[in-house]
């Protein structure tokens, strides 16, 4: 697995992060891509979040 952390601008001015998890299926030799966008006002909840979980 590996993970790619990219910044952009939307045309709107607002700033947003894009994670793109990206695997190699073996069994069809393809790559598989799944991507998730944070705008910068869920990157505080994201934060939060993650600081409550234990592991």
């Amino acid at each position: 697995m590996t993970l790619f952390l990219d910044t952009y601008e939307a045309k709107n001015k607002s700033k947003y992060l894009k994670i793109t998890e990206s695997r190699f299926d073996k069994n069809t030799k393809q790559s598989k891509r799944s991507s998730i966008f944070l705008f910068k006002e869920d990157l505080d909840k994201l934060k939060k979040t993650l600081e409550e979980i234990e592991l």
